[in-house]
């Protein structure tokens, strides 16, 4: 799971133009230029599981070979859908729920760049 969280902030910092956080950040993967503090993730299931508020979500959808924006914008609109603390530690959400939150999400992180796959 590791390695898919690493390419998904990869593929994230380049489509949004993000800064990349050193790996030990619990909360935040990385960081506009103007400092907002971004949450990443990459999935190819049916939901997300998220341990703690971010102040942004980007999440990511692989789906054949194709990446596409599930959920951009606020964490707290996210964190206030998510289901109760799992054994894990986690809080899950579906990317059906998130695509529902996205249609009203503001402020979005722009992105400048098409997806490399």
């Amino acid at each position: 799971m590791a390695i898919v969280a690493s390419i998904g902030e990869v593929i994230a910092a380049y489509a949004f133009d993000l800064q990349l956080l050193t790996s030990s950040s619990s909360r935040h993967d990385a960081k506009t230029a103007e400092g907002k503090l971004v949450q990443v993730k990459l999935t190819g299931s049916d939901c997300i599981g998220i341990y703690d508020q971010p102040e942004h979500l980007i999440v990511l959808r692989l789906s054949k070979m194709k990446i596409g924006v599930v959920y951009n914008g606020p964490g707290e609109m996210a964190w206030n859908c998510c289901g109760r603390v799992q054994k894990n530690g986690q809080r899950s959400i579906t990317l059906t729920k998130l695509r529902a939150l996205d249609r009203d999400a503001v402020p979005k992180i722009e992105q400048v760049r098409e997806f490399p796959l």
